[in-house]
């Protein structure tokens, strides 16, 4: 048999079970549908209330800060999605929704709607409460919030209540929608239930206990103690600081520090010029004084204004003498040869003797006149103030030095006071910062407790929640198109099960298929009967 043989008898195998389970499939369908359509329809109207809360990135503190923001540009801005975030969480948490459940009693009370049925929330249940009245005493006392008592009267109300309690904050959980609306800085709280006046009760009170609530989570009591204890503490350290400035200042003679830093600063540019000018000065009268030397050691002291001559006496003393040695040599060479040495000593001392009679003048002065000369007297006297003027440089020189090095040392000393003077009015001005942010944030406390006792915050409603005038739309035509193809599936499903587990033999194939034998005839089930008795009865 080929594939489009086979897919031929499959498709009559399946008409066939359809048609011949058909009063079962169209029993299933009608039973499924009616039902959902009846719950559909049975189901109440559900009312939806929403309200607003407005978050704020302050509450209207006063800014105080210890510098000028006079000129200062405040950017206001919205808060971040992390505060907004946090705030619906906050309204989300468990404990909020007990109080809301608590403050309202709705897990004591059971209301009616105007309808005069019972309220439901969120369309997922009622609202728990004295229900024992409503449930037969058969239904088993396991089922949370149902009937059945047992155990002493007093513990099983207990249980009942705590149920009870726990059923009505899970239901109030399932209803409640908060979110915050984007590029806002507005939280949305939404809660749907059956009937209008609860819902808007319950979102009023929730927004209202957060409200509450948003003190206990964010004042911080106490602020105001500790900000004077430490302010209290810095006065006294900046007071310790003012009185060792004040102190240092009187002991070292402080005044203005830089002014006495360029006044001895220029005092010591004006030494330093005048030494290296003295210096310049010095060699140059040290030079000066040794070429006035050098012009005093040519020139003589005296001078010879007037002079008379006579014939030199020395001349004439050595012609004498001359004539003395000329005898004593003729007397010696009648003895003696003119190789004897006593005639040579006497030659020789005639020699010399005339050599000495040459370098003699012939004439010498008999009498002169002598006064000092005018240009060593000059030269003298400028040599002596040259020397003066050298040693008077040499001792400013030294003086100088002297002076350099005190103002020098001075200025160090200026530097290292500065310093210690700049160390402890930095000290002073760190401490009296900190005392005026301490000041600033004890009076920023101050507002802070006044604004929570006058409960100003940077939360508020921005909208009361209103019971509603209409019922939200519902979708009940997809909920009965729903409810048809679930009959539809239902029904073909449960003919298909029936007949999977049905194992009458119904058609030729099947009885060749078990006993191995071919058919020789086949009986019609009804319309063979009808018709036979319709002949016969004609």
């Amino acid at each position: 048999m080929t594939d489009k043989g086979m897919e031929k008898s499959s498709g009559r195998e399946i008409l066939e079970v359809v048609f011949r389970r058909k009063w079962l499939i169209i029993s299933l369908f009608l039973i499924v549908t009616v039902g959902i359509s009846i719950a559909v329809l049975r189901q109440p109207a559900t009312f939806e209330v929403s309200g607003k809360l407005l978050v704020k990135r302050s509450r209207g503190d006063v800014l105080l800060t210890p510098t000028d923001t006079r000129n200062a540009n405040f950017t206001l801005t919205l808060p971040g999605a992390q505060d907004l975030t946090a705030e619906v969480e906050l309204i989300k948490s468990r404990s909020l929704i007990e109080a809301v459940v608590r403050n309202l009693a709705l897990h004591q009370t059971a209301r009616p709607s105007a309808e005069g049925k019972p309220v439901m929330l969120a369309g997922l249940g009622l609202v728990p409460g004295r229900l024992t009245a409503w449930v037969p005493a058969w239904i088993p006392a396991w089922i949370p919030g149902m009937g059945g008592v047992s155990g002493p009267e007093g513990g099983e109300a207990e249980r009942r209540e705590i149920r009870s309690f726990d059923q009505t904050v899970a239901s109030v959980q399932r209803g409640l929608t908060v979110q915050a609306i984007p590029n806002s800085n507005i939280i949305e709280v939404r809660f749907r239930a059956s009937d209008r006046a609860p819902a808007a009760e319950i979102v009023n009170a929730l927004l209202t206990l957060h409200l509450d609530r948003y003190f206990e989570i964010h004042r911080t009591p106490g602020a105001a103690g500790f900000f004077t204890a430490q302010r209290d503490l810095i006065e006294q350290n900046l007071r310790k600081s003012e009185e060792a400035l004040r102190s240092f200042q009187e002991t070292e003679g402080l005044l203005d520090v830089n002014a006495q830093v360029e006044a001895y600063a220029r005092k010591l540019v004006e030494a330093e010029q005048n030494y290296i000018d003295a210096r310049f000065d010095l060699r140059e009268l040290k030079a000066k004084l040794s070429a006035n030397r050098g012009l005093l050691a040519e020139e003589p002291e005296r001078i010879v204004t007037s002079q008379e001559t006579r014939p030199n006496p020395v001349i004439q003393a050595m012609e004498l003498r001359l004539l003395d040695l000329e005898m004593e040599r003729q007397k010696v060479l009648q003895k003696y040869t003119e190789k004897d040495r006593r005639v040579a000593g006497i030659e020789e001392e005639i020699g010399t003797l005339k050599q000495r009679m040459a370098d003699q003048p012939q004439w010498v002065p008999s009498s002169e006149t002598r006064q000092v000369n005018p240009l060593w007297r000059d030269l003298k006297e400028k040599v002596l103030t040259t020397e003066a003027n050298l040693d008077r440089l040499a001792i400013r020189e030294t003086a100088l030095a002297q002076s350099i090095d005190e103002h020098k040392r001075r200025l160090r000393d200026l530097a290292r006071k500065a310093v210690d003077k700049d160390r402890l009015a930095r000290e002073v001005r760190s401490r009296e910062d900190v005392y005026l942010l301490y000041m600033r944030k004890v009076e920023e406390a101050r507002i802070s407790e006044a604004m929570d006792q006058s409960r100003i915050m940077n939360v508020s409603i921005a909208e009361m929640a209103q019971p509603p005038i209409a019922p939200m739309p519902s979708r009940k035509d997809l909920s009965f198109l729903f409810a048809v193809m679930v009959g539809l599936v239902s029904g073909v499903g449960g003919a298909f099960v029936r007949e999977f587990f049905d194992d009458s033999i119904k058609t030729e194939e099947e009885i060749t298929s078990t006993v191995a034998l071919p058919v020789l005839a086949e009986i019609p089930e009804e319309n063979n009967g009808r018709k036979k008795n319709g002949k016969n009865g004609g």
